[in-house]
């Protein structure tokens, strides 16, 4: 997944700035900051959890609410309601065409 990689990502620029990091145990020419690669790759690591953390709880499917049987009545009368009024629409024009029709062949 998206998340899978991102942390493999993460820790991978971790481990490269530790290596770099005792690779170059003073300063090398040119390249400024290295004091730091150390803090950094802590904090990428600190990151890499996060994301873990998050991608550990999205394979978790969610459970869905559970509703009383009034909730249910409800959401199923809404649902009927919902159904009608696309009935009485498509009725509508059904209508309106057959109306149509009648004019025409009438003339």
């Amino acid at each position: 997944s998206g998340a899978q990689a991102e942390v493999a990502a993460l820790k991978s620029a971790a481990e490269k700035l530790r290596a770099q990091a005792a690779a170059t145990s003073g300063s090398s020419a040119g390249v400024s900051g290295q004091g730091d690669f150390a803090q950094l790759a802590d904090l990428l690591d600190s990151r890499a959890k996060v994301y873990q953390q998050v991608a550990d709880l999205l394979q978790e499917p969610a459970v869905a609410p559970t509703l009383s049987p009034a909730e249910m009545d409800a959401l199923r009368m809404i649902e009927a309601k919902q159904q009608c009024s696309i009935f009485f629409a498509e009725a509508q024009v059904g209508c309106g065409i057959a109306a149509t029709e009648t004019v025409r062949t009438s003339r």
